[in-house]
């Protein structure tokens, strides 16, 4: 059958079209073909640029591999993810979802979920005067310390998409520079809130959160009109209505395909 590889969701040009079409391969040759485009991915049509330190590039495979010699075969796994719901939604019909929306539009397009007027109302009605919204990107960080040493840098005219890329351990945000789009005040955790909506736009600050320490900023602030804020809360229902059953439907296309971490196709040294 087709299969997935872990991180060939994120490269572009021809070493994505190369990967998909060696792991389509059935025969024991499979990793040696797919260990070729790998290497290929490494050139400069199929590795691009993705942030200049300085005068020196830093590419876009050197980002894949910090990320995996950090994150190991979660990283891997939150990519192969990825490329099956981008997949999925293709077949669908679906296109130009962001990734943080992705699983909701397939997963409605799949007719698993769906949002009534009525919960539209009663959302809205539950978050009372919330409905300023807030436009953010975010650094994730396992060390509170390199949190405020960040912001610091961001304080001292740092740029924040630069030091994103170059740092969070966020995979599906790292390579936009953090970016996170427009949230609800209402969809903040409350001690995310208390803190950032004190701040003015282009300042930052460092929160704790589950997934570890993240350094997030404020980009914009802005009040929404009323066809808006309903629009929202069915994206936001969406989503966690998404959320629920988001691993079982992961589990079923896993289930479809072959995937090769990078352990079992990468050459060795």
């Amino acid at each position: 059958g087709a299969a997935a590889l872990g991180a060939a969701g994120i490269w572009a040009g021809p070493a994505a079209g190369a990967l998909r079409a060696a792991l389509r391969d059935p025969e024991s040759r499979v990793r040696e073909a797919a260990a070729a485009a790998l290497e290929s991915s490494r050139s400069p049509e199929g590795d691009p640029i993705v942030v200049v330190v300085n005068g020196t590039p830093v590419h876009r495979s050197e980002v894949v591999e910090r990320m995996l010699s950090r994150r190991g075969d979660s990283a891997a796994r939150e990519a192969a993810d990825l490329l099956l719901l981008r997949r999925r939604a293709q077949e669908l019909g679906i296109g130009g979802e962001e990734e943080r929306g992705l699983a909701a539009a397939v997963l409605e397009g799949e007719r698993r979920i769906a949002v009534s007027e009525g919960e539209i109302d009663r959302g809205l009605a539950a978050r009372g005067n919330a409905i300023e919204e807030l436009r953010l990107r975010k650094i994730l960080l396992s060390k509170e310390e390199d949190a405020r040493r960040l912001g610091a840098a961001v304080e001292g005219g740092g740029d924040f998409s630069t030091l994103a890329r170059q740092n969070s351990l966020d995979l599906q945000t790292r390579l936009q520079g953090g970016e996170l789009g427009w949230l609800s005040r209402a969809d903040l955790r409350p001690e995310a809130d208390a803190v950032l909506s004190r701040l003015k736009p282009g300042e930052a600050a460092a929160l704790r959160t589950p997934a570890g320490f993240e350094l997030v900023q404020v980009m914009e602030r802005r009040v929404p009109s009323g066809a808006e804020r309903r629009a929202r809360m069915r994206a936001h229902l969406l989503r966690e209505k998404a959320l629920e059953l988001l691993p079982g439907y992961l589990e079923e296309l896993r289930s479809k395909v072959e995937i090769l971490t990078h352990r079992r196709f990468a050459p060795g040294p």
